[in-house]
């Protein structure tokens, strides 16, 4: 997936649903099995996977915009 989000636009909009995909599963799995972010409500859920989505995605597209690749 790194390999096809690296060589799209700039905004792909693949890039953006993973990100926000992984932000939701984060918070959501935060908020009813570990408890550590406070999350209670869903306009908490809501606002922080918009957070988080944010900077992941900044953060991805940084790495695609200088060429890094990610080697696990």
């Amino acid at each position: 997936m790194t390999t096809e989000n690296r060589s799209g636009l700039l905004f792909s909009l693949r890039r953006a649903v993973f990100t926000f995909g992984l932000a939701f599963f984060v918070i959501l799995s935060d908020m009813l099995v570990i408890h550590l972010g406070g999350v209670t409500t869903l306009h908490g859920l809501i606002e922080q996977t918009i957070i988080l989505g944010l900077g992941l995605y900044f953060a991805y597209t940084g790495i695609a915009i200088f060429g890094t690749e990610i080697r696990f």
